[in-house]
C-alpha cells in the first residue's frame, strides 16, 4: 500500500507545475496573461499554507481529520465542475 500511494502521489502532484499555466493560458489569453496568472498562483499559495494550518486547527478541536477530508473531496468536485464549465468549447488555431 505505501509503494501503491507513493506511486499515485508522486504521478497526481507532478501535474502541479505543468497544468496550471496550461490551463491559465487556455482560459486568459493575451496580454494580461502574466498578471493574471501571478495572482491565481499568489491565492494558489495562500490557500496551501491556509489548508495546512486549517487541517490542523480542525484536528485539535474535533480529533478527527474527517471533516477535513469530506471539505477537500468536495472542494475538488467544486472545481473539477467549474473548469469543465469554463473550459473552452472549440480548439483555437495557433498562429504559425
Amino acid at each position: 500500500m505505501p509503494y501503491s500511494y507513493a506511486l499515485l502521489f508522486g504521478m497526481g502532484y507532478s501535474v502541479t507545475t505543468t497544468l496550471p499555466p496550461i490551463m491559465a493560458a487556455d482560459f486568459f489569453e493575451g496580454k494580461s496573461f502574466g498578471a493574471i496568472f501571478g495572482t491565481l498562483m499568489t491565492f494558489n499559495g495562500i490557500g496551501g499554507a491556509f489548508g495546512a494550518w486549517f487541517a490542523g486547527f480542525v484536528y485539535d478541536h474535533t480529533e478527527t481529520y474527517l471533516f477535513v477530508f469530506v471539505l477537500t473531496m468536495a472542494c475538488y468536485s467544486f472545481a473539477c465542475i467549474n473548469v469543465w464549465r469554463a473550459a473552452p468549447r472549440k480548439v483555437r488555431a495557433v498562429p504559425q
